[in-house]
């Protein structure tokens, strides 16, 4: 689990639109967990990605974070 793991996953999901649409698909959170830890590799757990969010971010409100994330 890292900080910068999360920020890759951050980065990916950003600049790769076919990623994202793939994503999205998934839908379950669980499946999606898996999916992105299981398949891709990415290591990181929540708090590390809200923080990278919000580095990037620091306009939005917890509410706003927490439903990102």
């Amino acid at each position: 689990m890292s900080l910068e793991s999360a920020a890759a996953f951050y980065e990916r999901v950003q600049n790769d639109e076919a990623f994202q649409e793939q994503i999205k698909t998934l839908k379950d959170p669980d499946v999606i967990e898996r999916y992105v830890k299981g398949e891709l590799g990415y290591e990181f757990t929540k708090e590390e990605m809200q923080r990278v969010i919000f580095e990037r971010n620091p306009e939005m409100s917890d509410e706003e974070l927490e439903a990102v994330t």
